[in-house]
């Protein structure tokens, strides 16, 4: 909120300057009294969207805790990054909670430059059955499937099977 004993002065300050007819005083005492409204409004909009954050989270985790299965199954088709709720006849958009950190990596294509080839062509030509059938098992999980053909091509490095490119 605009410090009104600020504004007050500012004012007071101004209208001096305007009685002796110094216009620059009156335009610098303006610029001041903008800057000091500018700041004042930064000021509260970042405590709202503070405010908005904590809320949105705490809505979020209650959702979450109420909903949990159904919420993992949102989370794997991709819609937990579409959350709406509807308070008091407003929306409010709950943001997608982001992974704090980075997972590191190699990054798409590590394989495919370090080996000659691609991860996916590393499983198809070094998978056992066994690896394949738990790779079937988790079709349309990302993350399993990625982990299957990953530890498919340790196995392949540590048996020698795969060797870097010179």
């Amino acid at each position: 909120m605009i410090k009104l004993a600020t504004l007050v002065e500012l004012k007071s300050q101004m209208d001096a300057a305007f009685e002796k007819g110094d216009m620059k005083e009156v335009a610098a005492i303006a610029r001041a009294m903008k800057a000091l409204g500018d700041e004042t409004r930064k000021a509260e909009l970042d405590k709202v969207a503070a405010e908005y954050d904590k809320v949105s989270v705490e809505i979020l985790d209650a959702l979450k805790a109420t909903f949990k299965p159904f919420w993992k199954r949102m989370e794997k088709v991709g819609l937990s990054k579409r959350i709406y709720v509807q308070l008091e006849g407003k929306t409010i958009h709950i943001p997608p909670q982001r992974k704090k950190g980075g997972g590191g990596g190699g990054g798409a294509g590590a394989t495919k430059t370090k080996y000659g080839l691609s991860l996916g062509e590393v499983f198809e030509q070094f998978a056992t059955p066994e690896e394949r059938a738990e790779f079937d098992s988790h079709k349309g999980d990302g993350n399993k499937t990625w982990a299957v053909k990953d530890r498919v091509k340790k196995r392949a490095i540590a048996e020698g099977l795969l060797t870097p490119q010179a």
